[in-house]
């Protein structure tokens, strides 16, 4: 529980950092900032690919493939790659804002700022992981907690100091890659090339799969709800500010069930124990949060209420099929679970599509209950949990008794 806790403490903090940044850049700026967190969500899961590829799965090739170059290897083509991809969408994030029918001077500065952010974020996420299963918590919940006050304190004190958005976004993105650029370097090792291409996309390839959909759902997505009334966007853009916090720091039980699955220390039964007094914790301040903000905003509250009660029906099942969809990756078939989570997204995806401001919530609520229901029936086929939370495969013509 203590190391769920700790990873989960990086996430939020990473998660609920930004959120606070785009509160009071809308205070100093422009209301209107704000919309940047919506406008940029679709751009954190081509980060959440970047670290599927080249932290977590090269993490568990180096357990349980014995490559110890993979690690370091797979953070340094990691950054080139996200790099390049940071450089492509800062160019031409005129056009991105165009196509989400959003203009204006403020919205392109700040929109450039969060996209470098994020890449400074992803460096950051890659050496988290390599010390997460290096089983060094305490450090990176450190350099989590420098790197987002720095962050935080750098943007806004120099927006209010200077006056000058553009000299300000400058100054602080230097602060924040320089301490960025000293953790690289510290954490670094000596390693030789060593790069296993099928075990990047084996050992994470669920998750992968719904970061690739997760890009194309949120970019369609948000450009259909932006072409109804105003009011739905900034709708979803507050419950948005809410449960993100709960959907990432959520996300840290999938972290530590891989760490223990690869070093065969795997208790199901602790797993979901954890994962529901976390998950519980999280709702609870997505709750407080939201009303918090109503009583900061006017916004309608009957359409707040339609979104997030769905995020929240949402997050009290993931748990169950999250933990058992990464055990059935690792250990029974990578290629028969990331086909079902092809299927889910394309579920999804295809509800993007649909000409109605509530496409996103429909495809993640009808999407999910697909998932939950077929990944438990594929679990309890060929599984069964003991009575101290081990998973034992099912053999013929033994009658045991399902989760």
């Amino acid at each position: 529980m203590k190391r769920l806790f700790r990873i989960s403490f990086d996430i939020l903090a990473t998660s609920i950092i930004p959120i606070l940044t785009w509160f009071f850049l809308s205070k100093i700026v422009k209301n209107e900032v704000i919309e940047i967190f919506t406008l940029t969500y679709p751009m954190q899961f081509i980060v959440g690919i970047i670290v599927s590829l080249f932290a977590t799965s090269a993490n568990i090739s180096r357990e349980k493939d014995g490559i110890e170059g993979s690690v370091m290897s797979s953070i340094i083509v990691g950054i080139v790659i996200g790099g390049l991809i940071t450089l492509a969408i800062v160019i031409n994030i005129e056009d991105y804002l165009d196509f989400m029918n959003t203009r204006g001077y403020i919205y392109t500065i700040f929109t450039r700022y969060a996209v470098i952010q994020m890449f400074l974020q992803c460096i950051l996420s890659l050496v988290l992981t390599k010390l997460y299963y290096e089983g060094r918590e305490d450090r990176a919940n450190v350099y989590t907690v420098i790197f987002n006050i720095m962050s935080f304190v750098s943007i806004i004190g120099l927006n209010l100091i200077l006056k000058d958005y553009v000299s300000a976004i400058i100054a602080s993105l230097i602060i924040v890659g320089l301490y960025t650029f000293i953790i690289l370097i510290k954490e670094s090792e000596k390693f030789k090339i060593e790069l296993s291409v099928e075990s990047l996309f084996k050992y994470d390839s669920v998750k992968l799969c719904s970061q690739i959909f997760f890009v194309v759902i949120y970019i369609f997505g948000i450009e259909n709800i932006v072409s109804f009334d105003r009011e739905y966007i900034i709708a979803m853009t507050y419950v948005a500010l809410v449960t993100d916090v709960a959907w990432d720091a959520i996300s840290s039980i999938g972290v530590v069930a891989k760490i223990d699955i690869s070093k065969n220390k795997f208790n199901i039964k602790h797993h979901f124990k954890n994962a529901y007094i976390l998950n519980f914790i999280l709702i609870a301040l997505s709750a407080v949060m939201l009303i918090s903000l109503y009583y900061t905003y006017k916004f309608n509250i009957k359409l707040v209420m339609i979104y997030y009660f769905a995020e929240i029906l949402i997050l009290i099942i993931y748990p169950i099929y999250c933990i058992k969809i990464i055990y059935l990756q690792l250990e029974y078939s990578a290629t028969k679970m990331t086909t079902n989570r092809f299927i889910t997204n394309t579920i999804r995806t295809a509800a993007s599509f649909l000409a109605t401001p509530f496409c996103t919530i429909i495809g993640m609520v009808v999407s999910d209950f697909y998932q939950f229901f077929t990944v438990n029936y594929i679990f309890n086929k060929n599984y069964y949990v003991d009575d101290i939370g081990e998973v034992k495969k099912k053999e013929k013509g033994i009658l045991t008794e399902a989760l």
